[in-house]
């Protein structure tokens, strides 16, 4: 299975988006916000806010990008 294909299967496999971010009013911590079956399941962990944001735009961002390279390969052959 090829690395793409392996990203792929993941992105594939993750809870549906869009995921978002946020803070905790009690300890600050940052809050990891998905979908999960039509409900939403919150996940607050210790990490910074910039690192949530970047896993919960990666939700949405893997799928384009993989969009982009896909659509790109056959100029990439030539």
């Amino acid at each position: 299975m090829s690395r793409l294909s392996e990203i792929r299967e993941r992105a594939e496999k993750a809870a549906p988006g869009p995921w978002e971010t946020g803070r905790t009013s009690i300890t600050g911590e940052a809050l990891l916000i998905t979908q999960q079956r039509g409900a939403f399941a919150t996940r607050s962990i210790q990490m910074k806010l910039e690192d949530a944001d970047f896993i919960a735009h990666s939700r949405s961002d893997i799928p384009y990008l993989l969009e982009m390279v896909e659509k790109l390969q056959p100029e990439l052959r030539r």
